[in-house]
């Protein structure tokens, strides 16, 4: 459920800043960034469990419920109120603005 959202709301933001054209760079670029920080949380959370034993079972479930929710990636007022990223490692995280990995 989690990452089919991830991918439907990324493929909606590529759509609407290439596409539509109704969103402005900036706000797209705090939003794929919002998208991605919360994709590599996920990836690290699975790397862990990937490594671990049985018993880890039972900690994915409320490891997976506590994943950060993704609606703030794509709320206009959350992403204003965003930190700004460096200029430098916003551009080296996002190589293509629609790339879905």
């Amino acid at each position: 459920m989690w990452a089919g959202q991830w991918s439907t709301l990324r493929t909606e933001l590529c759509h609407d800043a290439t596409v539509a054209g109704t969103l402005s760079p900036e706000i797209h670029a705090l939003a794929a960034e919002c998208l991605e920080e919360r994709r590599d949380r996920l990836a690290g959370m699975l790397a862990v469990f990937a490594e671990g034993v049985a018993s880890d079972v039972e900690r994915l479930v409320p490891a997976a419920a506590d994943l950060d929710r993704l609606e703030p990636c794509v709320d206009g007022a959350a992403l204003a109120r965003r930190p700004r990223a460096p200029e430098d490692r916003r551009h080296a995280r996002r190589p293509c603005c629609c790339a879905l990995t």
